[in-house]
């Protein structure tokens, strides 16, 4: 099942549910990610820094299940990789997501998160995360 194409002003939202990011790397992302006609939203704690983490695991979870489950959100962009996810992706539910696929992009550890997706039968995208927008 492939998610709908981007459209402009789509909704993409930036999390960091793995490692902590610079937050500049996300001002950069926001602005190109704008300047593509997208509408830019980031998780709530996307920015945190919880030891080499971006956020403790509840936070990450909370940012990750909500961009998930939120149906206005058309695309999901990962700020960073970094080891992370493997802590977290067995709490995540994928009960909405089902019902309303979006596009997951990034690489690096997120790659556990495209395995669960495609498990679902829902392509994703292994690409560049927001670091890489500058």
């Amino acid at each position: 099942m492939l998610p709908p194409f981007l459209k402009p002003d789509d909704q993409i939202r930036i999390i960091s549910p793995s490692g902590a990011i610079d937050p500049d790397y996300i001002d950069d992302a926001k602005i190109v990610l704008s300047n593509w006609g997208l509408q830019v939203t980031e998780g709530k704690y996307a920015r945190v820094e919880y030891g080499r983490f971006a956020g403790t695991k509840a936070e990450r979870i909370s940012d990750l299940q909500q961009a998930l489950d939120d149906k206005s959100v058309k695309a999901i962009l990962c700020s960073r990789g970094g080891y992370g996810i493997s802590q977290i992706i067995d709490k995540i539910d994928f009960s909405c997501f089902k019902k309303s696929p979006k596009w997951l992009i990034g690489f690096s550890d997120i790659t556990i998160l495209h395995n669960t997706i495609t498990n679902l039968g829902v392509s994703s995208i292994h690409g560049i995360m927001g670091k890489h927008l500058t």
